[in-house]
């Protein structure tokens, strides 16, 4: 499974799948996957809330 950082603004919130994040943050996934793409960023603002994906490090 994918670990997502979730911020609001330039505060980070916290690290978790968006299943996680949807239930302790009350926010429904497919809105979660929202903050994370393209569209969702550039319109957050500076106190929006933003989701980036954490790419695991398989080079090792």
């Amino acid at each position: 499974m994918n670990d997502y950082a979730l911020y609001k603004g330039d505060k980070f919130l916290d690290l978790g799948t968006i299943k996680y994040l949807s239930k302790k943050y009350h926010i429904e996934e497919k809105t979660l996957r929202y903050y994370g793409m393209p569209t969702g960023i550039k319109r957050a603002g500076k106190n929006g809330y933003i989701v980036i994906k954490i790419e695991e490090n398989t080079n090792e």
